[in-house]
């Protein structure tokens, strides 16, 4: 399979084919801050969005399936 790097800073999953090529980004224009990225049993492709305090699902394609959380009302909710 592909390798997904979660890029903080440039606010998207970088996606590297086994061989080291780049060949894909997703969550551009949704993610905030990406910390964590798993793929599950399904192929989909979930994300811990830190900086925007939810969770993002993908197809592996990149489309948006879901999106859920948000910041609590004190620290480390």
């Amino acid at each position: 399979g592909n390798y997904l790097v979660a890029d903080y800073d440039n606010k998207w999953i970088s996606v590297f084919s086994p061989e080291g090529k780049y060949m894909n980004k997703i969550g551009t224009g949704k993610l905030l801050g990406p910390k964590g990225v798993a793929v599950d049993k399904n192929g989909h492709i979930i994300v811990i969005d830190n900086k925007g305090s939810c969770i993002f699902i993908f197809q592996s394609n990149g489309k948006l399936i879901s999106k859920f959380g948000s910041r609590g009302n004190h620290d480390w909710q």
